[in-house]
């Protein structure tokens, strides 16, 4: 859905606004949610809940996004991508950690 979008973006820029909305951005919202939550409980220290919720979905599907964006080979496999998420939750609980 996200390439057709990206390829069919400059005749359908509604279309395209409309997807990003409904997906990406209201992820990052939802997620930006969530840190804020757990910053006011005192369990995270996140200053920009919105940029961080950013940050974590570059972590996270960075290259392989961009690849099946160019419809490439995925060079991952389930596990592998499984233990790179854990990995980047890791990390990313990490720096904002109390």
């Amino acid at each position: 859905l996200m390439r057709v979008t990206i390829q069919s973006a400059g005749d359908l820029p509604d279309l395209a606004r409309e997807v990003f909305e409904a997906g990406p951005k209201h992820s990052r919202a939802q997620l930006a949610s969530y840190l804020e939550m757990e910053t006011l409980a005192g369990r995270l220290k996140v200053d920009n809940p919105l940029q961080a919720a950013e940050f974590f979905g570059g972590m996270v599907m960075g290259h392989r996004q961009t690849k099946a964006l160019l419809n490439l080979a995925p060079d991952l496999t389930e596990a592998e991508i499984e233990a790179h998420a854990a990995e980047a939750a890791r990390i990313f609980i990490r720096a904002y950690a109390v």
